[in-house]
């Protein structure tokens, strides 16, 4: 009774007493469901936390199992996988000593055979026992002798495949509500999907070692490469220079005292030794140079490449003082890229230029810079001797001539060493002419000078 009041007659005499009695059942029955939903919650959400931060497909099943069988106060909970067969379920994570032991033992069950999990894996369903012994499906587990109520819940990939189940067990009859069952699927739903994430990022993460040790392999080998090109280089320098050295040295003393005893052929034939000597060793220089622009650490920086073009054309100017060559640059067109090597590029291009316009009384050569489709685009132009476009794939060739060597000097080493330069600063080059219409070569730079100018 909660409240009460008696009730007396005229005389004062009590007649009875009137109150009001609430059986507290129901109230207690509504805490307890209401405690109950929010151990689900709690559970709901730190399975569901688990699930985002552990990436590791093993730590992240040992723990959610865990989380349920603390949370729900169950008497065991585990988690199978089916194996790469689709035969079995393996346990991959059990609570309490039972699941250590039979983790040991390799504890596994056949699909589609006479258990719930089998049958949970093989129909992709949940599966309830409230009352094992009425079960005639389930797996009599001598590691759990206690267990009367069992569930067995599906753990289904995006596309639906059932890639494991949950084992859900109680020692009470009856134990699981529609709304634990409800919570539990949802959970194990999440933890499917979280374990698909845990194995992409397992594949990624290996892939990527695998791919890091592929990198590390082939920086071994380019390393080891390049000191065989640096040993090669320093017996080209010094092995075959000496050599040509003493040839065109005893040549040329041949020349000045025996010039008397020489004929005009016998001097003709020493002439052609040191020339064939020099143009070697000249190669020899070009063909290093080339093999170093491969090699070694860029320094990128911001670079002024008309004052380049500027020292160029002086040095070219003084050497031939007689010509009569314009030189158009655009002013102030700056980089950013390796100093060094660019001056090489510019050194080549304003080179070919001047040589390839020596035959003309007049010359015009230009340095500038032009948008194309949004890019940078520089160009060098001369209105020299020009080439036919048809022979264009073989401009940037090493020892690749579009010329005869009684027309224009040359190795053709120049313009392969001024791709591989571009190429080195993420860049591409190429070139358009027509014979006696002079020629043009185009060049960009990386997307990172790009930006870095566009800052």
């Amino acid at each position: 009774m909660e409240s009460a009041r008696a009730i007396y007659d005229a005389a004062g005499d009590l007649l009875y007493y009137e109150g009001m009695v609430r059986d507290i059942t129901e109230h207690e029955q509504l805490l307890t469901e209401i405690e109950r939903r929010n151990v689900q919650l709690q559970a709901a959400a730190e399975v569901s936390r688990a699930a985002s931060t552990l990436l590791m497909p093993e730590v992240l099943i040992t723990r959610a199992v865990e989380l349920i069988r603390t949370y729900f106060n169950f008497y065991y909970v585990g988690l199978f996988l089916v194996d790469q067969a689709g035969e079995n379920a393996v346990l991959r994570a059990g609570t309490g000593e039972a699941g250590e032991r039979m983790l040991v033992e390799g504890h596994q069950l056949e699909v589609g055979g006479n258990s719930m999990i089998g049958w949970c894996v093989e129909h992709g369903k949940p599966r309830i026992a409230l009352d094992v012994g009425a079960e005639a499906l389930r797996f009599d587990n001598p590691w759990l002798p206690e267990t009367r109520s069992e569930m067995a819940l599906p753990l289904l990939s995006r596309e639906q495949w059932c890639i494991g189940a949950v084992t859900v067990q109680s020692m009470h009859a009856a134990a699981f509500s529609k709304a634990d069952i409800a919570a539990l699927q949802s959970m194990t739903d999440h933890l499917a999907i979280a374990l698909e994430n845990a194995w992409l990022h397992e594949r990624v993460r290996r892939h990527a070692d695998e791919l890091e040790e592929r990198v590390a392999e082939r920086t071994a080998e380019l390393t080891a490469v390049n000191r065989e090109l640096e040993s090669f280089s320093y017996s080209v320098s010094h092995d075959l220079r000496a050599p040509l050295r003493s040839i065109d040295g005893f040549s040329q003393v041949l020349l000045e005292d025996y010039q008397e005893q020489l004929d005009a052929l016998g001097k003709d034939y020493l002439h052609r030794v040191r020339t064939a000597a020099q143009q070697m060793g000249r190669l020899i220089s070009d063909l290093l140079r080339l093999s170093r622009t491969t090699r070694g650490e860029m320094h990128r920086e911001e670079v002024n490449l008309s004052e380049l073009v500027q020292k160029i054309a002086a040095d070219l100017c003084r050497l031939q003082p007689a010509r009569k060559v314009e030189f158009v640059i655009m002013p102030d067109l700056r980089a950013y890229c390796d100093g060094r090597l660019l001056q090489a590029v510019l050194e080549n291009l304003l080179g070919n230029a001047w040589k390839f316009s020596a035959k003309h009384d007049r010359a015009r050569i230009e340095f500038g810079l032009q948008a194309q489709d949004g890019e940078r685009v520089y160009f060098v132009r001369d209105d020299g001797a020009g080439f036919n476009m048809a022979y264009a794939d073989k401009l940037f060739g090493a020892f690749q001539r579009l010329h005869r060597m009684t027309e224009f000097e040359g190795n053709g080493v120049g313009l392969a060493t001024v791709q591989r330069i571009i190429h080195r600063h993420g860049g591409r080059i190429w070139a358009e002419s027509a014979v006696e219409k002079g020629a043009t070569f185009y060049f960009t730079l990386s997307v990172q000078e790009e930006e870095q100018k566009g800052a």
